[in-house]
């Protein structure tokens, strides 16, 4: 059985490294990569971490990428953790198969810009049945979307052509749990056996001919979402790639 001391420093490592996956994955369009849980040995001396990673395509090449940098992802966690962990436990990280259940899509305009109208939208969606199949959670995210999605500018009648000019917008998946057991439904009109199946023939195709080589038919062809990172610091300590160089 844990001890409090290990939940605490456990919460506290889940924390840290879910911070530090999202910010490496930023670059990655439609990749979601988040620790389910962890694990701390009673000497703090390893720390099993679980891993969720959606699409379940991409699972196995971001899961070894890391534990080939499992040295730098510890010594990022000790330059924000060393100041409270006396030791910075070594990471076992496993993927970890999981379904998610609940789906929220925000979206908001600019504050700061009086010339356009400001419009939020914040909603979520709990599925009957949770679920890993990429075309269900995109089209439960296109269902609250299309439901919160402002139809006109009614205040500036003025202008007919004012249109909404989204600045920042996101889906988070919560409620996630381990794939099995599932809680199923007697009246569940999708085949589960079925989806299955299609799922990892996609998941094969774009393992052997590269990622989004097929795709959802709402993400196009030519969009591009890649973060505004034009002003971006250094990584003086964390990539090897951007020490710096000095020339005599």
């Amino acid at each position: 059985m844990e001890t409090t001391r290990q939940n605490k420093i456990a919460r506290l490592i889940q924390k840290e490294l879910s911070d530090i996956f999202q910010k490496q994955t930023m670059h990655m369009r439609g990749v979601l990569v988040s620790v389910s849980a962890c694990r701390i040995s009673p000497d703090m001396s390893i720390c099993r971490a679980y891993l969720s990673v959606f699409p379940s395509g991409k699972a196995e090449e971001i899961v070894e990428n890391i534990n080939t940098n499992q040295r730098q992802v510890r010594y990022e966690l000790g330059t924000r953790l060393g100041k409270q962990l006396r030791i910075i436990p070594e990471l076992k990280l496993r993927r970890q198969g999981c379904v998610c259940q609940g789906i929220t899509v925000f979206a908001w305009t600019s504050r700061f810009n009086d010339h356009v109208p400001e419009y939020t939208i914040h909603d979520s969606l709990v599925l009957p049945i949770a679920t890993d199949a990429q075309d269900e959670v995109v089209g439960a995210a296109l269902t609250i979307l299309r439901a919160r999605y402002p139809k006109s500018v009614s205040d500036r009648p003025d202008r007919p052509d004012l249109s909404f000019r989204f600045k920042k917008a996101g889906v988070i998946l919560w409620q996630i749990s381990p794939s099995t057991p599932r809680e199923q439904d007697l009246f569940d009109p999708i085949n589960r056996e079925r989806q299955k199946a299609l799922m990892a023939a996609i998941d094969a195709i774009n393992h052997k001919n590269g990622y989004g080589t097929i795709r959802q038919a709402i993400q196009g062809t030519n969009c591009r979402f890649d973060l505004k990172r034009e002003y971006m610091s250094k990584r003086f300590t964390t990539d090897i790639s951007d020490i710096l160089e000095v020339k005599c």
